[in-house]
């Protein structure tokens, strides 16, 4: 009876992993890798989702405002490589669109709900620059942007942020869109703290993409 009843604990466990895996590969396709030039020959990564199957991506508008950038190129989850250009930026809500020529028909994100304080939610990117990476959290607290000083709703989730995440999709459990990772909060100006990245909520970036 103990070992049929040990069995029966651990299915959930092994039902949320294969879900979650699910999840993946079905969202990767969805998500690119954002590629800054500088003219002075730096170079810069960011993250992006597609919204729409004729190629359009949404990423944040910290990633592409710099006065310096000459070029942007947007790579595709196979590989394939395009130029894009900045099409809507809004820096109150860090937002912006960039359009580019995907190499076929682009499946691309739907939009989800607001999120609540503790739902579990997946963060995709290229965090250092490393594609196809993804981080599982949950929801840690959502704050309204008169709080954090800034002027659109923040999600403050535990899913694992870097340097590159900025600007991609922060989705629930079934793959739709919450939210756009835009960073993680820091302890002092040397130290991030830990397990608080925070994401541009969905409610923001449904008003962004109806304007």
């Amino acid at each position: 009876m103990l070992k049929k009843l040990g069995f029966l604990l651990f299915l959930p466990v092994l039902g949320c992993a294969a879900n979650l895996e699910k999840v993946y590969s079905k969202t990767a396709p969805k998500v690119v890798k954002i590629g800054m030039v500088l003219a002075d020959g730096r170079a810069g990564t960011c993250s992006g989702a597609y919204i729409d199957k004729f190629g359009t991506v949404l990423t944040c508008a910290h990633c592409v405002e710099h006065a310096g950038i000459t070029k942007i190129f947007v790579k595709q989850d196979g590989g394939y490589f395009s130029q894009g250009v900045v099409t809507r930026i809004d820096k109150k809500k860090d937002l912006a669109l960039i359009v580019s020529l995907p190499l076929a028909y682009t499946p691309y994100f739907d939009l989800g709900k607001p999120v609540h304080r503790a739902q579990q939610v997946i963060l995709f990117g290229s965090p250092l620059g490393v594609q196809h990476t993804v981080t599982v959290g949950w929801v840690e607290n959502i704050l309204s942007g008169e709080v954090v000083g800034v002027e659109h709703l923040l999600v403050f989730h535990s899913a694992a942020t870097n340097p590159g995440n900025s600007g991609g999709p922060l989705t629930d459990i079934r793959g739709r869109l919450v939210g756009v990772g835009e960073g993680v909060l820091m302890a002092n100006p040397f130290v991030p703290a830990t397990g608080l990245g925070f994401a541009v909520g969905i409610e923001d970036i449904k008003e962004f993409l109806d304007r």
